[in-house]
């Protein structure tokens, strides 16, 4: 019971102590939605409304039916026929495989994917403020872009990093779909974080060799079903292992995750209560990157029906420790997504809402942590993008509308992917990222009626500068131990990491406030 209590006041230490969020932190920071200024917003919508919508509507919608039509004519559509699933091999259970004998680890975070726009940035966080104090690797395909890396991690540590300059960065030459040049790689560290993506391409082997040899390991990954594919295969083999297999450690998912996290251990330490419902408003600037259009490209390029041995969603799937039994490892707790569908308006927060493109992928994470750490029985997810006015969510709803019509019409489709659209290894430039924030407002309200608020805040790019800095707080916080909730398995942010990463998160610039509603 005092550990619980020195528990709560570890967070409410880190957390309720920053700087009020409520009105008044963007303009602090000088941070401004798109669109927020009118004599640009009203323009704009002008043009979506008078050309670009018309185009959608009597052009490219018209002439991607009559793709689809011909194409079923003459039979070439394959995308809707493919059958496949997990291979024989991998829908066997793992839960037989034989413990691995784990010895002391040379190194404590290995970084896949160093030479990548977001993994160089996460190399470069490393290098400011960790490389003296952790054996640090890199690894990656080519050598010459490596030892670039390594210089500039070396450099910023003496200049940037307290003066440090540290430790060597060890560099390794791996090929992620090759499972022998980089074993021994995996098999000497504590953590393994990787920024290489699509992860259903090139994370598959990576995952299982560190359940295999009880490795930590983070990734970025907003690919939920391939997320339900390691759970059903490498649960209880990481759990056997002792590897935590964590994912969703950066802009998806780790603000939702951790703020419902925070909210439903708010209800029920404080208020004896479940949390049943949650919504969240996001006010977010930021912009693609080339491996995240290619990631969203391979996905719908590859559709595949995913089968497993559970007769379940995967996500609902318990730890063996946590189950009434062997044959009964489905969680009671079930989360049901009820996200904005249309552009309206919000009389919670008074301001135009709309569809985020990720929040399913945030609300199945959240179905996953609710599922594990069951938080209710049946909660109801709900997500929406804030917009500064009418004009901006009109813009935003038909670039949406024409984006998706582009990724199935395959004409469009190729040259927007060729000769408009960043290439992998780009992405938002210095100043774009400058620009870049995410402000997470999450409404809690418990079964007795009660509410209780969380607002979380990034005050730069957060999808590839502070992503960045998540998953290596989150690699830390595996390295380091830090008291993490649960043991060994596929985890979320919330189930594998909870409090001891909002924790780093808060002291490395994230805020972070929690209150009862007045």
């Amino acid at each position: 019971e005092r550990e619980r209590e020195r528990e709560r006041e570890r967070v409410v230490n880190a957390t309720m102590t920053q700087v009020s969020l409520l009105p008044g932190v963007m303009e602090r920071d000088g941070k401004r939605l798109g669109l927020s200024n009118l004599q640009r917003a009203v323009p704009t919508f002008l043009l979506y409304l008078v050309v670009m919508l018309p185009l959608e509507l009597f052009l490219i919608l018209p002439l991607t039916l009559l793709w689809f039509g011909v194409a079923r004519v003459v039979g070439i559509v394959s995308g809707g026929k493919k059958e496949k699933g997990e291979s024989a091999k991998n829908m066997v259970s793992s839960q037989n495989a034989p413990s691995p004998q784990v010895a002391p680890r040379e190194f404590d975070i290995v970084l896949f994917g160093a030479t990548g726009f977001t993994g160089r940035m996460a190399a470069h966080y490393l290098a400011r403020n960790y490389l003296g104090e952790l054996r640090i690797g890199i690894a990656g395909r080519r050598k010459e872009a490596l030892e670039e890396i390594r210089q500039e991690m070396h450099d910023l540590a003496a200049t940037e990093g307290n003066g440090r300059r540290g430790s060597d960065v060890a560099i390794f030459i791996v090929n992620t779909l090759d499972e022998n040049t980089f074993r021994d790689v995996v098999s000497n560290c504590k953590v393994v974080a990787t920024t290489v993506g699509p992860f259903a391409k090139y994370g598959n082997e990576i995952v299982r060799v560190c359940a295999e040899v009880g490795t930590h390991y983070c990734d970025i990954t907003g690919e939920t079903d391939w997320v339900r594919g390691n759970i059903a295969q490498y649960q209880d083999l990481a759990e056997k292992s002792g590897a935590r297999i964590v994912s969703f450690c950066g802009h998806d998912c780790i603000p939702w995750d951790l703020s419902v996290h925070a909210l439903a251990k708010y209800f029920r330490e404080e208020e004896n209560d479940e949390m049943v419902h949650v919504s969240c408003f996001d006010e977010i600037r930021s912009s693609p990157s080339g491996g995240t259009l290619d990631t969203i490209f391979h996905s719908l390029d590859n559709r595949v029906k995913l089968r497993t041995h559970l007769d379940y969603d995967p996500l609902l799937h318990l730890p063996s420790g946590d189950a009434s039994g062997e044959n009964d490892r489905k969680s009671p707790c079930s989360t049901t997504a009820k996200n904005a569908s249309f552009l309206g308006y919000s009389s919670v927060i008074n301001k135009w809402i709309g569809p985020f493109v990720m929040a399913m992928v945030m609300g199945n994470c959240v179905r996953r942590s609710n599922a594990v750490n069951q938080y209710s029985k049946r909660l109801v997810y709900n997500e929406q993008i804030v917009f500064p006015n009418f004009f901006a969510g009109f813009v935003y709803m038909t670039q949406m509308i024409m984006f998706a019509n582009a990724l199935f019409f395959p004409p469009l489709k190729y040259l927007l992917r060729n000769f408009v659209l960043p290439a992998p290894g780009q992405g938002p430039s210095e100043a774009d990222m400058d620009r870049g924030f995410l402000r997470l407002h999450a409404v809690g309200t418990g079964s007795k009626g009660g509410k209780a608020h969380a607002v979380m805040y990034f005050g730069t790019d957060p999808g590839y500068r502070d992503t960045a800095r998540m998953l290596m707080e989150s690699a830390v916080t595996l390295a380091k131990g830090d008291d993490l909730p649960g043991g060994g398995g596929v985890h979320t942010p919330a189930t594998g990491l909870g409090a001891p990463l909002l924790r780093r998160l808060c002291d490395s610039g994230t805020q972070f406030e929690l209150s009862a509603a007045n």
